[in-house]
């Protein structure tokens, strides 16, 4: 991932401090983290990118477009395998991109 200057520099160390602090913690290992910010600023791009560079045995992607033309019965088979995958690992990341 190319860095964008200052700002997405923080952004990326804020977000490598929370896959961190889910890797030390002694209690629920479940923290959730929105990126917010307008269409193609590289959010899912960043979130992937913290993922991988965190070590973490199991980084997924939902997204709408990989659905399109999808019965609503087989999308949510798929996002609740995703889950159910996510729970076998001790350190999972999934990144939910235009879902509504």
């Amino acid at each position: 991932m190319v860095e964008c200057g200052d700002r997405h520099k923080h952004i990326y160390q804020r977000a490598m401090l929370i896959a961190e602090q889910v890797k030390v913690s002694k209690g629920s290992p479940l923290i959730t983290c929105l990126l917010e910010g307008s269409r193609g600023s590289g959010k899912t791009a960043l979130a992937a990118t913290v993922g991988i560079d965190s070590d973490f045995a199991y980084v997924k992607i939902i997204s709408a477009e990989t659905m399109i033309g999808l019965h609503e019965s087989t999308k949510c088979a798929q996002i609740i395998k995703v889950f159910e995958d996510a729970y076998k690992s001790p350190l999972s990341v999934i990144v939910l991109d235009d879902i509504e």
